[in-house]
């Protein structure tokens, strides 16, 4: 299941093997960066490395590290605002003076910087924390990003200015390699320019493989796990009984305990593979109040790392597929900017097609989410390549026929489906052992061909 493909391999090789102290690794979004990075560490046998990441991203790190980690490794991660101390007068904040935390301050075998287009601002706090305080006591430094210049040429100043590759000022990085126009408010960067001078300067430190480069060793449909930190959960909203006071909410948080322990209780004693789901399924119904806190804690984080996504243009379109519909009222109203369409259990079949036309037919609409009972027949969801099971069947066919409706004929792509856990004691057990099931049955399907046309050769 953590097999590595080629290029993967070839990119951790590569970062292992480099004499840069500083490297950028810029796959395209969804190639695996930071399961490269952990099989470079094995290669060079890192015993400490220290990850600054975006908040959504650092317990992910700790789950990838169990999977990917063959050597003893001491990882440590911060999120970007936890690398300095908040600035406390008026007098920093003019002067853009910063406090970095001082137990980063001392000598570091690796440091990452995951999804480094986030320190593309010279003057922010987090860039000057990173790069001018935190980055010289690294004796490596890997920065990691799908997206290393989101706007323009602009955005990959500090990089080059922090690893050496540009020795002048941020304005006279702009003059060379930025068009710009002076506008009431100000200048302005309207494009990029002498690109191939610029190019120059980062080709020594980077790799970049786009996906239509490694598609032959990619597979048609692919399942991952990510780890996601527990969110809150609005109570009275979505729990009528905690309206009535802290007593009665308080005997709901006892009940939810108790199910989840009971949870726990059969978790610890089923094994990892083989036919664990199928003890899953008579619980279907049974732990309803666990099972629907649980799923509403993952909103805010799947929200905020998926919209990072979609800001980031790492795909075009999104799946998700929930249980509750509690869960799927709250995605609709949080990814409102993204046009949201949704297919529920209690809807007319008409309803339904309608708004999987809508999906499949408008650019503006690039996220859908299935009720996962809902949406496992007579639906086509082939515009997305990406899934995302935030609530899934306890029964894995359920699942399986959810996820194949973007991975079935007509689509073009590999289809990567991520399972989203929460590290709650019960949680991750069962999100993976419904994910491996899930990938087990769909193996069993036959798989379509990945074509550019679908109607090539009739």
């Amino acid at each position: 299941m953590n097999e590595l493909f080629p290029y993967q391999r070839e990119g951790a090789q590569w970062l292992a093997d480099s004499s840069e102290r500083w490297l950028l690794l810029a796959d395209e979004p969804g190639l695996g960066k930071t399961a490269q990075c952990l099989e470079a560490i094995n290669h060079l046998r890192i015993p400490e490395a220290l990850v600054v990441c975006p908040a959504i991203a650092r317990l992910n790190w700790f789950g990838e590290v169990e999977k990917f980690s063959k050597t003893p490794l001491r990882l440590h991660a911060y999120s970007f605002n936890t690398t300095f101390l908040e600035r406390e007068t008026a007098t920093a904040k003019k002067t853009r003076t910063v406090t970095p935390r001082k137990e980063l301050l001392r000598r570091w075998p690796l440091l990452i910087v995951d999804e480094s287009h986030f320190l593309a601002n010279p003057s922010a706090q987090r860039s000057r924390a990173v790069y001018l305080h935190i980055a010289p006591y690294a004796e490596r430094v890997w920065c990691v990003s799908g997206t290393p210049a989101k706007k323009d040429a602009g955005d990959m100043f500090t990089m080059l200015k922090a690893s050496g590759r540009f020795a002048g000022t941020y304005e006279q990085f702009i003059t060379e390699f930025c068009q710009t126009v002076d506008t009431p408010y100000g200048m302005q960067i309207i494009g990029s320019k002498n690109t191939t001078t610029l190019r120059k300067l980062w080709e020594p430190i980077m790799l970049r493989r786009k996906k239509s480069e490694v598609l032959p060793q990619l597979p048609p449909l692919l399942f991952c796990d990510v780890r996601i930190p527990a969110g809150p959960v609005d109570a009275e909203k979505w729990f009528p009984q905690a309206c009535l006071g802290i007593e009665a909410l308080n005997n709901l948080l006892k009940e939810i305990e108790q199910e989840q322990a009971a949870m726990r209780l059969l978790l610890d004693h089923l094994p990892e593979h083989g036919n664990a789901a199928n003890a899953l399924a008579p619980l279907e119904h049974g732990i309803q109040k666990s099972r629907q806190w649980v799923e509403l804690q993952k909103v805010e984080p799947v929200v905020e790392l998926i919209s990072q996504e979609l800001d980031d243009h790492a795909y075009d379109k999104i799946v998700l597929f929930c249980w509750h519909k509690s869960v799927m009222a709250e995605f609709m109203h949080r990814f409102k900017r993204f046009y949201p369409t949704q297919i529920r259990g209690s809807m007319t079949e008409d309803a339904r097609k309608v708004q999987e036309k809508r999906f499949q037919n408008d650019p503006r609409s690039r996220v859908m989410i299935g009720q996962t009972m809902a949406c496992g027949v007579s639906i086509t969801l082939t515009a997305a390549s990406e899934v995302a099971v935030v609530g899934p069947a306890f029964t894995p066919a359920d699942n399986t026929q959810a996820v194949l409706r973007c991975h079935r004929i007509g689509q073009p792509r590999p289809v990567r489906a991520r399972f989203f856990y929460i590290d709650n004691g019960t949680d991750k057990k069962m999100q993976q052992i419904l994910m491996r099931r899930t990938r087990d049955m769909a193996s069993l399907f036959d798989v379509p061909p990945l074509v550019v046309n679908p109607m090539e050769g009739l």
